[in-house]
């Protein structure tokens, strides 16, 4: 949205403005060293309340001590905004629970014109049941077309992450997700559910997930892979995986699959700490080959076990990517790169 913002860091001076003119408003109070609690909040929610012509809204309202009271009567005023269209909160590191979470994720749902939603609730202690609670109504948002969330710390189990890959299927209209789950216990089960629900959004464009260290392990990179190479739209994705013992086996059968993604262009893999070996780095090496549109490719397979026969058989695949433009490659071996120069200079 093309909006100018009217930027606020200190809550008594958004307080004292005229409420009805804002129609793009950021209150900004991150670097406040006063927390404002849920009194705070109180206050705050009562004066966007006044903001009726209000279009975008960012709060960034970290580290607040913020608990279930104080969410719930920002919920309160959010629903009451009906012109909202893009909306961005920033509530990491507070106290708030599952309730909270579902009173919000409630309340969100009823800003029936919003396109753009981006919620950071990093570091809230509210498990698998908070997490559901929180997009389980995000398909009453017909218009919502760009997700972020980042939930990195709110002990989300399997359950909880394949639920929202579920409830996220509903939303029909989405073109970019961006997760961020980190820190948090996925498993095999977590990253099947979560992608398998994911494939399901018909328009999906755009996808980042965030997931290193989640114990997905084999079967969860496979099944990530497989669920995936059903995005038929899909033409920028990034998988930032690592630390999450995929294996060879694992990275064979997500590069295998991802493959079939019939107009990707943009690929990012972020793949360190992976017990990936030589045979890992050829099965990138082999498939690479047949992503026929792809222009920008980002890997990353530092700290992982690649001798010099998978080096050689990465650069000769890399060589022979048909329409790759940009190549940003981090690798223990950094003779890698003239092996490639080499190999396309001796087929020219």
């Amino acid at each position: 949205m093309n909006l100018e913002y009217n930027i606020y860091q200190d809550l008594s001076d958004f307080l004292c403005s005229t409420l009805q003119n804002h129609t793009g408003l950021h209150i900004n109070l991150y670097d406040n060293e006063n927390e404002i609690g849920d009194k705070g909040v109180q206050a705050l929610s009562s004066a966007l309340t006044k903001c009726i012509d209000l279009q975008a809204l960012k709060l960034w309202l970290n580290s607040h001590n913020i608990g279930d009271k104080g969410v719930s009567s920002l919920a309160t005023a959010l629903a009451n905004l009906s012109n909202l269209q893009s909306l961005v909160i920033y509530l990491e590191w507070n106290n708030f629970t599952k309730k909270g979470c579902k009173i919000l994720g409630s309340s969100i749902s009823k800003c029936h014109n919003l396109q753009s939603l981006e919620l950071n609730l990093i570091g809230n202690q509210f498990d698998d049941e908070g997490a559901s609670n929180l997009v389980v109504d995000l398909v009453n948002c017909k218009k919502l077309s760009n997700l972020i969330l980042k939930l990195e710390d709110c002990k989300i189990g399997s359950q909880g992450v394949s639920n929202i890959g579920s409830y996220l299927s509903n939303c029909q209209n989405l073109t970019t997700i961006i997760l961020c789950l980190e820190g948090n216990l996925l498993g095999t089960q977590g990253a099947s559910g979560l992608s398998n629900g994911i494939s399901n959004c018909p328009k999906l464009t755009k996808l980042t997930l965030q997931i290193y260290k989640n114990f997905i392990e084999v079967q969860g990179a496979i099944a990530l892979g497989s669920a995936l190479e059903k995005c038929i739209h899909l033409s920028y994705l990034a998988l930032f995986i690592e630390d999450n013992c995929i294996g060879d086996q694992g990275l064979s059968g997500l590069i295998s699959s991802l493959a079939n993604c019939p107009d990707l262009l943009y690929l990012k893999l972020n793949l360190q700490k992976n017990e990936i070996g030589s045979s890992g780095a050829s099965a990138i090496g082999s498939a690479i080959q047949k992503y026929s549109k792809i222009l920008n490719l980002t890997l990353r397979l530092d700290f992982n076990k690649i001798e010099s026969t998978g080096v050689k058989d990465l650069a000769y695949g890399l060589a022979n990517c048909p329409s790759l433009k940009n190549l940003t490659l981090n690798l223990e071996q950094k003779y890698i790169f003239a092996q490639i120069i080499n190999l396309k200079f001796n087929q020219q």
